[in-house]
């Protein structure tokens, strides 16, 4: 519980950021499109590991009720958004009672023609990171040219076993520099708490800033340069900055496939286990590919860089995921989406008892139908696995069977 309100407490502060951005990006007498939904949802679900302990009599079956409020509104200049989820699983016979939260709040706004402004705050908390914490990007909604968000994935945060919590704040500013060019700056913090021995704590901050040109009506040329600075809370071994150049293009190939890809290089300085700072040099970078067709998007994603993760110090990630999305008509949908992510980190960081590489791969489908006017069925199968060089954990297979009810209202 401690952890929870250390969770919270780095909520409220960065609820309070995200406010005053809110604030500032507001008119002070808008009139503005409004809607709020509640979706409540209960199910039972089954599952042979569902918090990938060690050991072979792991397999459970619970229930669980999922509160998720969601909240927008527009003006013709301005946008805001929030959506959280709250959610209490409970196992028949073991592992107690898992309060898994969620939060994610953004705002925009153009200030005018050219130039457009953002803010946005991402809180997650769970006992169970390797199903709370790696769910595909939502795509239904994408837009022509855009993209699912590419933010890197820490595959360390699934092997660890009791409550992580993640706090993330970014804001950007995006300005036409003419009709064939654009800048685009952002700066955020983060903020990773672990009750697990195996883990670490850490503070991380990141800025960017991307130059995009137009070639022709169909191809851009890109040019990003990310970097940042990682302190872990109470070593020294895996601090320091990382700074990552990357150059590539954005096509589109037809009305309904785009496509970009990146390369370059990630640099570290990290601090090591026995003193000193040891250079790191790997090559990095993206890759996206969406297709939107009217009733399906797919995407496909990947990236490789030098982040911090929670097995202490800057590691290399590698990630790979794809996201689907369809629409049945108007009584039912379906999505699926699956990731694979690994983490290498140098020698000179890999302390007795803990491992130099962690395996993430996941996957989950939902299946939902209307059986009403706001009541709605769904079916969730699931797997995780993890693996790294100590454990060989049992995969976890489940299966989500329930029924969601939405009070909406707009205005």
């Amino acid at each position: 519980m401690r952890m929870l309100a250390l969770g919270r407490w780095e909520l409220l502060r960065g609820a309070s950021l995200l406010a005053s951005a809110t604030a500032c990006l507001l008119p002070p007498s808008a009139q503005a499109q409004s809607r709020a939904t509640l979706d409540v949802s209960a199910g039972a679900t089954a599952a042979s590991n569902p918090y990938l302990f060690n050991g072979g009599d792991t397999a459970a079956v619970g229930a669980s009720i999922d509160f998720a409020p969601s909240l927008s509104a527009k003006t013709d200049d301005t946008s805001i958004n929030f959506e959280g989820n709250l959610s209490l699983e409970k196992y028949l016979g073991r592992y107690g009672t898992d309060e898994s939260i969620s939060l994610k709040g953004g705002a925009e706004r153009q200030i005018n023609e050219r130039t457009t402004v953002s803010a946005n705050i991402d809180f997650r908390s769970s006992k169970s990171a390797s199903r709370r914490f790696f769910n595909g990007p939502d795509i239904a909604n994408l837009g022509p040219g855009q993209f699912p968000d590419s933010s890197q994935i820490d595959p360390t945060l699934a092997n660890l076993a009791g409550r992580t919590s993640r706090l993330e704040v970014d804001a950007s500013l995006h300005h036409a520099l003419s009709l064939e060019s654009s800048l685009t700056v952002s700066a955020g913090l983060g903020l990773t708490r672990v009750t697990s021995a195996e883990g670490a704590d850490y503070r991380d901050s990141n800025a960017s800033v991307a130059y995009n040109r137009r070639l022709s009506e169909t191809t851009s040329a890109v040019v990003t340069v990310a970097g940042g600075y990682a302190d872990y809370l109470g070593q020294r071994a895996g601090d320091g900055p990382f700074v990552t150049p990357l150059v590539g293009l954005e096509h589109q190939f037809t009305s309904s496939l785009d496509f970009e890809a990146q390369v370059g290089a990630s640099i570290a300085a990290i601090q090591s286990v026995a003193g000193g700072r040891q250079t790191t040099v790997v090559w990095a970078g993206k890759f996206d590919l969406c297709e939107r067709e009217p009733k399906t998007t797919t995407c496909l994603t990947g990236s490789r860089s030098t982040t911090p993760t929670s097995l202490g110090g800057l590691t290399t990630v590698s990630s790979v995921g794809l996201s689907y999305s369809h629409s049945f008509g108007t009584t039912s949908s379906g999505s699926l989406s699956a990731t694979y992510a690994r983490s290498d980190r140098p020698s000179s960081l890999v302390l007795n008892g803990t491992s130099s590489r962690s395996e993430l791969a996941d996957a989950s489908a939902t299946y939902r139908r209307k059986i009403g006017q706001r009541i709605s069925g769904f079916v969730t199968p699931s797997f995780t696995s993890i693996k790294d060089e100590l454990s060989g954990r049992r995969n976890n297979y489940q299966v989500l069977l329930g029924v969601t009810y939405n009070f909406g209202m707009a205005q």
